[in-house]
């Protein structure tokens, strides 16, 4: 493995941590402890970007350089593995906000009472699917630690690792939303919304 590889991933990450300044990701006025996971959250969100976007533009330019001027045989995989992580921890980032897609259709029709039922349902469905993504994922990640990448030199399981990761971090969004929704916190910020 080239040295360009570490230089990426310094790249990446000291991109992401001045666009979470600039943005200012945490907004001010929060607990300090939910300030730090939103930046957090922004932070690993951004690196698995701009990993992607570098070691794509990367791939490109050593493709069209001439012949042995430049050699990065690693941007393939890596651009790949940051797109399964960016996936995964995007979906989480998306519970969170309650932005998922979903049809309103019926559920904006429903009386409040009805909604509520609804979202209820809808959150206890998603809690048992999350329950066995985490619980298949670590299964099958556990399975490939043995095996190792072409190029990058690490286990094929940091592939794998993305899914049982992202989907616990939806399975804590959702138990949140849903203890909102059941009333635990009263006075606390309101579940989600559409199911």
């Amino acid at each position: 493995m080239d040295a360009s590889l570490p230089l990426m991933i310094g790249l990446a990450a000291a991109s992401a941590l001045i666009l979470c300044w600039l943005l200012r990701a945490a907004p001010a006025g929060r607990h300090p402890v939910a300030r730090a996971g939103r930046l957090l959250e922004v932070a690993v969100g951004l690196f698995l970007m701009l990993g992607m976007l570098y070691a794509g533009t990367l791939q490109v330019v050593v493709r069209y350089a001439p012949a042995g001027a430049l050699f990065a045989s690693w941007t393939e995989e890596f651009a790949r593995l940051m797109l399964i992580w960016m996936t995964f921890w995007g979906a989480a980032m998306v519970q969170r906000t309650g932005s998922h897609m979903a049809v309103g259709v019926f559920y904006d029709v429903l009386p409040g009472r009805a909604q509520r039922i609804v979202s209820l349902g809808a959150d206890v469905v998603v809690l048992a699917v999350l329950v066995v993504l985490v619980k298949e994922g670590w299964q099958t990640a556990t399975l490939q630690i043995g095996q190792t990448m072409i190029t990058l030199d690490v286990s094929i399981a940091a592939f794998a690792y993305a899914v049982p990761v992202g989907c616990t971090l939806m399975l804590a969004y959702v138990v949140i939303d849903l203890g909102l929704r059941l009333g635990v916190g009263r006075g606390a910020e309101q579940g989600s919304g559409n199911p």
